[in-house]
């Protein structure tokens, strides 16, 4: 691609799906103008924000944003209703201009040369189908979704890549396809799984004969606000029959499931997934009894029987699972202080013993 002025010829879009967070979505977009007003490729990227009809401060961000002096293609759209998160995101897939694009959330806070880094990446690997890119879990930036190591590398296995990044790609922003790959009647099939974006990566990097890109270099810091304020926020999202976090948690089971359907995955794999998934599943577990208002009955049925048909053989499910999930939410409450003691033990120890190996 001819660097020297792209114009039309937009090489990246960043799509910003955002809904009722002007005050977060505009330190994003401060962060990425200043980064892309001394950028050397800014003319070759666009930012699209999609608006899931916000009743805040949303669009007067937007159209500040839109006077501001750049050389980058900036486009909004505002929807006449809020069709919900994972319509919001396929529709900002669909309108985006770029060869790639790579969905943001709005309260992801991207760093200083991520964008330069991440378009000369994509300009030299212009045969990738999609892209998964690494990003800090903390606000301490030390933690990451995956051990960096090398930059990047390419892989043509839909196994390897599942092996190398297991499911850390839940998070939406580590997710970049080629758009010419997302067709809206394959995508809209996963529209209402709280997951849309897992699918159309998975489908992609598995069913498409281009390559996957992993990018080790953390390009943003996910800044999650914890569990009681998440929880809090999502009686702000659209209707579920009841905890939006565990009804999204049952629909990533789903997912892994569809995932190991899908491909000839050797054993170990499948039970190195198996062991992510269920300690997923005690998270969610707890995280739902220590926050749920009262104790929900048709959560609790619903959460049994989807866990029941993946987590039937694993003693673990039945033993602490089951009871945390059954009893009154003081268990659980109970149980959590000492159960992050414990990880924070376990995940030093994990830490002490990359250094060793040197995958740190």
């Amino acid at each position: 691609m001819n660097l020297d002025k792209c114009n039309d010829n937009i090489l990246l879009t960043i799509a910003i799906p955002t809904f009722n967070r002007s005050s977060k979505l505009k330190n994003l977009l401060n962060s990425i103008h200043s980064s892309l007003s001394y950028g050397k490729n800014s003319s070759c990227v666009e930012i699209l924000v999609s608006d899931n009809c916000s009743t805040d401060k949303t669009l007067n961000v937007l159209k500040h944003v839109s006077y501001l002096p750049k050389e980058y293609k900036f486009t909004y759209s505002v929807n006449n209703r809020n069709y919900g998160v994972d319509r919001n995101y396929m529709n900002a897939a669909l309108n985006s201009s770029g060869l790639f694009v790579w969905f943001l959330a709005d309260d992801d806070e991207i760093l200083d040369t991520s964008i330069d880094y991440l378009f000369n990446l994509l300009n030299t690997n212009l045969n990738v189908g999609a892209a998964f890119v690494n990003y800090f879990t903390g606000d301490d930036r030390i933690a990451t979704a995956i051990p960096v190591k090398n930059d990047c590398y390419l892989v043509d296995n839909f196994a390897l890549l599942t092996s190398e990044i297991l499911t850390k790609y839940s998070m939406a922003s580590s997710v970049i396809i080629k758009t010419s790959l997302l067709k809206k009647e394959s995508m809209i099939k996963y529209v209402g799984t709280a997951y849309p974006h897992m699918y159309w990566f998975a489908n992609v990097a598995r069913y498409t004969s281009s390559l996957t890109l992993i990018i080790r270099r953390p390009l943003f810091v996910n800044i999650h606000p914890g569990v009681f304020e998440t929880r809090k926020n999502s009686t702000k999202r659209e209707s579920c029959p009841f905890d939006f976090y565990l009804y999204a948690h049952l629909s990533y089971i789903e997912f892994v499931s569809y995932i190991v359907d899908f491909d000839l995955f050797p054993l170990s794999l499948r039970l190195k997934l198996y062991r992510e998934n269920i300690s997923h599943n005690l998270n969610q577990i707890i995280f739902h009894k220590i926050t749920v208002k009262k104790y929900d009955v048709i959560a609790i049925k619903t959460a049994i029987k989807t866990m029941t048909r993946y987590f039937y053989l694993s003693p673990l499910f039945w033993l602490v699972h089951i009871p945390i999930i059954l009893l009154p939410s003081f268990v659980a409450k109970n149980i959590e202080p000492h159960r992050w003691k414990y990880l924070r033990v376990k995940h030093a120890f994990g830490v002490f013993i990359r250094k060793i190996y040197g995958q740190y």
